[in-house]
């Protein structure tokens, strides 16, 4: 048994079942080794505006990806066929991201939020 911060440390979900703690570095997802059906439990920190990704969408074709925030509040921007869908996120609730969904986030107060995402093909382009 391990304990850790989970925000200083990521936990890697196997396929197989199994769980191995993974620590933050800058460069941790270009470091990850990622297996077919790998997850990545973590949580992080953003500041209002400027905090995780506002000027990148992100898309995960491999699987959906769970956003829970702990506190603050986020919009998670949806691009989506008819224009740009906004969702209003507060601590305490969960955004569903679905599988193949270009997205970003946008923080409105100084947010904790904790994600469990399918990192392996990750896809990022600019606004």
């Amino acid at each position: 048994m391990i304990a850790s911060e989970l925000l200083s440390t990521f936990v890697q979900l196997r396929a197989d079942g199994s769980a191995t703690p993974v620590p933050w570095k800058p460069d941790r997802w270009k470091t990850l080794d990622l297996g077919e059906g790998d997850r990545i439990l973590g949580a992080v920190h953003g500041e209002a505006e400027t905090g995780f990704h506002p000027a990148m969408w992100e898309m995960h074709p491999n699987g959906d990806e769970v956003l829970y925030l702990l506190a603050g509040a986020l919009d998670a921007i949806f691009d989506e066929p008819g224009g740009e869908r906004v969702t209003k996120v507060h601590a305490g609730q969960t955004c569903l991201v679905p599988r193949g969904v270009w997205h970003r986030l946008v923080v409105r107060e100084a947010t904790d939020m904790m994600f469990v995402t399918p990192a392996r093909g990750t896809q990022h382009r600019p606004v």
